[in-house]
Formats: structure tokens, C-alpha cells, sequence
């Protein structure tokens, strides 16, 4: 839990938190906001009402611009004791688990996107003509779509699999979890890149929707955890169990 920040300290039978969490999704519609902090020196969850005194919320400018992202300041937010919902070995059990489902849902997100990427790019590229012949029947781009599909079918396996674990005591979830995102992450924006190029120039243009799928894979990738700190986990695991 060191990436948590936001400290909380008791104040008779409440609490008060302070800090900041940045990048909170939908956070400037949310009545009630889930936050992490360190209290006695280990984590905590607590329920914080959104127009509690203390608590400032500013929307960022992202890349996406499909969905809203926000600052969150708390600056002296006073809770009341039930305001919190687990402490210690149990909310850092929770806060894991929130982080694992958060990711394979992103990932599944991510693998809509895909199928959709790969569905617009192959109904263009029959329609587009170029010397008197649709340039879907040239090879180099059969080929681009092929490894498309490859990398949409291989993002679903991927995802069906975590999500399969995290209701399954048999397997390791934080594994298949780890893995299905530092896969989906790669694979969809190499996807999402080779439909921009199978687009030609129109792909480049704001009025075509392509664009609104690339940005949200991007985000999509780095939410939660990008590729490269999944497979930092994975990795650490790995020492850990040959240790």
C-alpha cells in the first residue's frame, strides 16, 4: 500500500483526511467518494461525501474526451466514525480486490473497443477503392487485418480468464489479472494503430469516430496499471515464489 498518499488521523470518534487523489473518474457527478488512506500507519477505506467541507473537485483536460476525470483535494475533511469502512489486513484485502476487478473490467472495456476497431476497419477497407480495386484485396492489408483479429481473440481469451479467477479459489487472480492487462494494453493499441493506418487519411480527421476509440484505448491502457507496471508485478511474484 505505499502508493497511498491521503492520510487520515483519528479525531475523537471521527476522522480527518488529507491530501489529494488525482485522475478520479466521474468524480464532479459522485455523491459519495471511495478513499484510501494511510491511518496509523496502515490503509484504510472510507466513505467521503462529495460536498463535504473540504473536499475540492476539479475536472482535468484528458486525452479522452469521452469520460471525465477529476482532481480530488481534501484539505481537513472531517468524517464521522462510521464513515470508514475497514482497516488494516481488511481493507488492504479490499483495496487489492477492488484493484484486481478494476482492472479485468478495463480490460474488458479494452476488448470491446478492439472488436469494434477491427469490425469498422475491415467494412472500409472493402469499401475503399484504390487502382480500380477494393484495398482490402491487396495482401499487405489482409494481412494487417489478420493480425488484428489475432490480437482481438488473443485480448478476449486473456480477459475471459482473469475474470474467470476472480470468482474462482483455484486459481491466482492476481496472476491472470496482471497479465490479461499487460497484454490487453499492448495488444489493443497495436490494434487501434493499425486501424488508423488501414483508415488512410480520413482516419486522421476529427469528424470520423476513429479517433474517439483511439483515445480511449489509450487511457484505457494506463488505467489501473500500464503494461509495464503489470508485468512488474508479475515479476516480483515470480522472485518472490523462487525464493
Amino acid at each position: 500500500m505505499a502508493g497511498i498518499q491521503t492520510t487520515a488521523t483519528r479525531d475523537g470518534s471521527g476522522y480527518v483526511l488529507n491530501d489529494a487523489k488525482a485522475s478520479v473518474q466521474d468524480a464532479d457527478s459522485a455523491a459519495t467518494l471511495l478513499v484510501d488512506a494511510v491511518l496509523d500507519g496502515r490503509p484504510a477505506r472510507f466513505l467521503v461525501p462529495a460536498e463535504a467541507t473540504g473536499v475540492k473537485i476539479e475536472r482535468q483536460h484528458t486525452l479522452d474526451v469521452t469520460r471525465r476525470f477529476c482532481d480530488v483535494v481534501l484539505d481537513g475533511v472531517t468524517l464521522e466514525g462510521t464513515a470508514v469502512l475497514a482497516e488494516g489486513a481488511a481493507a488492504e484485502e479490499s483495496i487489492v480486490r477492488s484493484g484486481q476487478l478494476a482492472a479485468v473490467l478495463t480490460c474488458a472495456e479494452l476488448v470491446g473497443i478492439g472488436e469494434r476497431l477491427l469490425e469498422v476497419t475491415v467494412a472500409y477497407v472493402k469499401e475503399r477503392v484504390q487502382f480500380g480495386r477494393a484495398v482490402g484485396s491487396f495482401q499487405a492489408v489482409k494481412h494487417k487485418c489478420a493480425d488484428m483479429r489475432i490480437w482481438s481473440q488473443s485480448c478476449a481469451a486473456a480477459t475471459y480468464f482473469a475474470a474467470m479467477t476472480l470468482d474462482s479459489e483455484h486459481h491466482d487472480s492476481a496472476h491472470a489479472a496482471s497479465v490479461a492487462k499487460a497484454y490487453v494494453s499492448d495488444a489493443v493499441n497495436r490494434l487501434a494503430g493499425e486501424a488508423l493506418q488501414l483508415h488512410g487519411g480520413i482516419g486522421f480527421t476529427w469528424e470520423h469516430d476513429l479517433h474517439l476509440y483511439l483515445r480511449r484505448a489509450r487511457v484505457g491502457a494506463a488505467l489501473y496499471g500500464d503494461a509495464d507496471h503489470h508485468r512488474e508485478q508479475l515479476f516480483r511474484a515470480q522472485a518472490l515464489a523462487s525464493a
